[in-house]
């Protein structure tokens, strides 16, 4: 390209990522550190646990 990288290729490239297995699990036990009680959302409280 251009050197540069817009939002639309930005997306693109990381839905890309995304697909690989050991990123999607890596990103659901960042997930889970956050999500406390294991219910699937992380709340306020969660958050500033963590922080």
């Amino acid at each position: 390209g251009n050197g540069t990288i817009d939002f639309p290729e930005f997306l693109t490239m990381m839905a890309r990522k995304m697909k690989d297995s050991d990123s999607e699990d890596e990103i659901r036990e960042a997930f889970k550190v956050f999500d406390k009680d294991g219910n699937g959302f992380i709340s306020a409280a969660e958050l500033r646990h963590v922080m």
